[in-house]
């Protein structure tokens, strides 16, 4: 899928980059894990996936885009936004080492940079936010706030579209019936058991898997005809006969 690497300019508090990322890290939104960050990023080509391996390479920041592999230069702006790439750091410590009282905290500490966000509405958001409050409360009502407005995928209001790349990219799923049933519960908690979604959803996996549109129209026909045949057991008179129903419901032909 290709990816893209950033150096990180010396000096450079690599450790104190990513303690900020894993402690920020708001439910839903973000994650942070074993020196992996990923974040739920709306781009011009829509919801994506943005995630910083900071543990492959020294000296360097790993991106990929789970929705292209590589991510666009416009992204690659915002990574460099949020990890503070640009700033010279050796001249901020020059003068900031002027004052004697900040002298001996900046010889302790090179290369500390000040985090930045991948929107500027996420900054702004965040920001005020937290202004009186603790992390772990500005977390949670953060987590609350992203449940309530993130984006929805198409057919259901209680999840986002980031929701379905994730559990791509990060999950293992392979197929829409995994998402739609098991790395989600759409299949169960909409009352159309998630066939408004099915589309929706294979869309978004196709970008990270590399789906044609045949391949779409496959994943989508599958998962319709085994909702088709679950409703179908649900009407026989008998437990042998609506499990015979199941068991009838076609494999997509990737299984064969």
């Amino acid at each position: 899928m290709g990816s893209e690497r950033l150096a990180l300019p010396a000096p450079y508090d690599l450790a104190w980059m990513t303690w900020y990322l894993s402690a920020h890290a708001v439910a839903g939104a973000e994650r942070y894990e074993n020196g992996r960050y990923a974040c739920a990023v709306r781009t011009p080509d829509g919801p994506d996936v943005v995630v910083l391996d900071f543990d492959s390479r020294t000296g360097e920041v790993v991106v990929t885009s789970e929705r292209s592999g590589r991510p666009a230069p416009e992204l690659l702006m915002r990574v460099r936004s949020l990890l503070d790439l640009d700033t010279d750091a050796a001249a901020v410590a020059e003068h900031l080492a002027q004052d004697p009282a900040l002298a001996p905290a900046v010889g302790a500490a090179p290369g500390v940079r000040v985090p930045g966000a991948l929107d500027g509405w996420d900054l702004l958001l965040r920001t005020m936010v937290g202004q009186q409050i603790s992390l772990a409360a500005a977390r949670t009502h953060l987590a609350r706030l992203v449940a309530a407005l993130g984006e929805p995928l198409e057919g259901t209001e209680d999840y986002l579209a980031a929701e379905v790349v994730y559990a791509v990219s990060h999950e293992g799923a392979r197929h829409l019936d995994d998402v739609l049933t098991r790395r989600t519960r759409i299949s169960i908690e909409t009352f159309d058991r998630g066939t408004a979604s099915a589309r929706p959803a294979a869309a978004l996996m196709a970008g990270v898997l590399g789906w044609d549109d045949s391949r779409v129209d496959e994943e989508v026909d599958h998962y319709l005809r085994r909702v088709e045949a679950e409703r179908q057991s649900q009407q026989k008179p008998t437990d042998q006969e609506a499990d015979e129903a199941r068991v009838r419901a076609p494999e997509g032909p990737w299984a064969v």
